[in-house]
């Protein structure tokens, strides 16, 4: 898709353990939810619950936000097995998400599981290009996007799989700008965060 090295896009998002309390870089991934691109098609998915290893029992609030039960979180994998399943599936591919916490909460676990990154992996801000191309504030959600972009939200906000999806469908619908941004911003760097 981007050049030789990069074979797909890959627009993925996670959802964490979340409290009003907790803090970005103390929450644990309890999802992973992705949709690999080529050709500016849907290709594959990959949807995985992931049992934190330290905050394994979900506050009512990260339940009622994500719609993820804790029987699901009991009987999901662990992070070493999760994070090494989507790795080997996201070889030679970009990794797009909609903002920073994503890889940063990938890349943090990541380090945790002593897992390293393949170099034939990157990181890229699918917002970041998104917002520029539209000359739309930073502060713009993905459903002030959608909405924007007359996209009517498919599935459960704050569900992996289907927030990635939704990124699809702006993706999609901005397809020849975006390409071009990421293709510029590929050919500088291979590590985007």
């Amino acid at each position: 898709m981007l050049n030789n090295m990069a074979k797909s896009l890959i627009i993925f998002d996670v959802e964490a353990t979340c409290d009003i309390n907790i803090p970005k870089q103390k929450r644990e991934l309890i999802e992973i939810g992705a949709v690999k691109i080529e050709n500016g098609n849907i290709v594959d998915h990959f949807q995985k619950l992931i049992k934190p290893k330290k905050n394994s029992i979900l506050s009512n609030y990260c339940k009622e936000l994500t719609h993820i039960s804790q029987e699901e979180i009991n009987f999901a994998d662990t992070p070493l097995t999760v994070l090494q399943s989507f790795l080997e599936w996201s070889r030679n591919s970009v990794l797009g998400s909609w903002g920073d916490f994503d890889p940063d909460i990938i890349k943090r676990e990541l380090h945790k599981n002593k897992i390293i990154l393949p170099s034939d992996i990157a990181f890229i801000n699918i917002k970041k290009v998104y917002l520029s191309i539209k000359h739309f504030p930073s502060t713009y959600s993905l459903q002030d996007s959608l909405k924007k972009e007359k996209i009517v939200f498919n599935g459960t906000q704050h569900r992996a799989y289907d927030d990635a999806y939704n990124t699809y469908l702006i993706y999609q619908k901005n397809k020849q700008q975006m390409d071009e941004m990421i293709k510029r911003i590929y050919s500088n760097s291979h590590s985007f965060a």
